[in-house]
């Protein structure tokens, strides 16, 4: 493991050194797979726990969904901001609480999003599930606040957006402010509308400086992300990483992840990472919760998803 920065602030230093471990191992994977030219290669670390887990990346942009999103749904960003405001929201959130790219691409014949429209919609989305595939992928918990099946549940919360305010939802100048707008839809917890902002992020106005000015400081921390920040921090132990004990709220999050930022910026093995991907508040988040499903693995737990995926295995 790489050496700790001259000081980890709050944090266990043994502990920064696992998550610094992880940041560092974990883009050398993505490098060595997009190197690969061997189909039947599925082992890109030398560490069991890492080739034998399916992780997320360490630049969230660079996982599968984010990409095929930024290539085949979104509008480019360039010329996103012409897009009227409803119909910007609406690509977002379907984008997010969907998660599922076979549904979204069934949903618009595999075009680009081009407008939101309930009843066509709701038709596609059902021929998906009458087909017996899933429409939804379990990435993300969809709040059931709203009640009745769960596709009626997000395209109602999407419709609403759509057909209120749109632009009161859309605050470019804060990811935080929007995430907190869509917050208050029915359906949408505070984790999905940090997902969903994360994506408006690189969609709209991604080069305007005047635009997302808190996309070093705010992340949205769910249950995984506040576990590894605990871990860091010394106040859980691996035995925790299953999800025992009470989460950070976001205020307590926040009030550590400036620090956390400047650590990754300074270590002198994860600032060159941090540096050549461009990392973000909301990046440094999700490694968090990716330490936490590695600390719990390493300590005899098990993860949701293995790589390659068990089906696929000779």
């Amino acid at each position: 493991m790489s050496d700790t920065p001259g000081t980890a602030g709050p944090f266990v230093p043994e502990r920064i050194a696992e998550w610094a471990y992880w940041i560092i191992e974990r883009e050398a994977m993505r490098k060595r797979k997009a190197a690969n030219k061997d189909p039947t290669r599925t082992v890109f670390s030398p560490d069991p726990i890492l080739a034998g887990t399916r992780w997320c990346n360490v630049r969230r942009m660079d996982d599968k969904v984010s990409i095929w999103l930024m290539k085949n749904w979104y509008p480019d960003p360039a010329i996103a901001h012409e897009m009227p405001a409803p119909q910007l929201m609406a690509a977002a959130l379907m984008a997010r609480m969907i998660n599922r790219t076979e549904t979204l691409a069934h949903i618009t014949g595999g075009n680009p999003f081009s407008g939101w429209k309930y009843e066509r919609v709701l038709k596609r989305m059902y021929e998906v599930k009458e087909s017996g595939t899933p429409v939804f992928t379990n990435a993300y918990i969809i709040n059931g606040a709203s009640g009745g099946p769960k596709i009626e549940q997000v395209l109602k919360a999407i419709d609403k957006c759509v057909r209120t305010r749109p632009f009161h939802y859309l605050d470019s100048s804060s990811m935080q402010k929007t995430a907190k707008h869509l917050h208050a839809l029915p359906g949408i917890g505070g984790f999905m509308a940090g997902q969903v902002v994360a994506d408006l992020r690189w969609v709209f106005r991604p080069d305007d400086d005047d635009c997302w000015l808190d996309r070093m400081v705010w992340a949205p921390p769910g249950p995984g992300s506040s576990r590894g920040m605990k871990y860091l921090l010394g106040l859980s132990s691996p035995n925790d990483m299953a999800g025992r004990g009470s989460d950070l709220t976001e205020r307590q999050f926040l009030q550590f992840l400036p620090t956390l930022i400047f650590i990754a910026r300074k270590h002198p093995e994860v600032g060159k990472v941090f540096r050549a991907l461009g990392l973000e508040a909301h990046d440094i988040q999700n490694t968090l919760c990716e330490l936490g499903k590695y600390i719990r693995v390493k300590n005899g737990g098990h993860a949701k998803n293995s790589y390659p995926p068990k089906a696929s295995r000779s």
